[in-house]
């Protein structure tokens, strides 16, 4: 009966598991992200795909971007960031398509604007 108890539970328990997976899940690839992924025909984005993206971005920016940030206080620290197109994923929700890219910069930093930084004060 102990047993018949326990095989239960385990079963509930990796049933539940199961499930929040399943629902965490969004329909991304997990570890390596250099490929593309399969998306949807649905959800593919037909304006905005990643060339285009890319295309803008160079024609209005240098490829290499100087941007002024603050350390903690009032002085001013220029942080160089750069797109990462290889890993850059297409997105459509509803009637808004979005193209989504990783930075890469010199060191971490964290990018917010100005009001978010006077909520926070100097937590960031």
């Amino acid at each position: 009966m102990r047993k018949s108890k326990r095989k239960h539970l385990l079963f509930a328990l990796l049933a539940l598991l199961s499930i929040g997976f399943y629902a965490c899940y969004d329909g991304e690839d997990w570890g390596d992200r250099s490929g593309a992924h399969r998306v949807s025909p649905r959800k593919r984005n037909k304006q905005l795909t990643t060339s285009v993206a890319r295309q803008w971005y160079e024609s209005h920016y240098d490829p290499v971007v100087s941007v002024s940030t603050r350390s903690g206080g009032d002085d001013e620290m220029p942080a160089l960031i750069k797109p990462k197109w290889a890993h850059a994923t297409e997105r459509n929700r509803g009637r808004y398509e979005v193209v989504q890219m990783p930075i890469l910069t010199q060191t971490r930093r964290m990018i917010v604007d100005e009001e978010t930084r006077l909520h926070f004060g100097n937590l960031l």
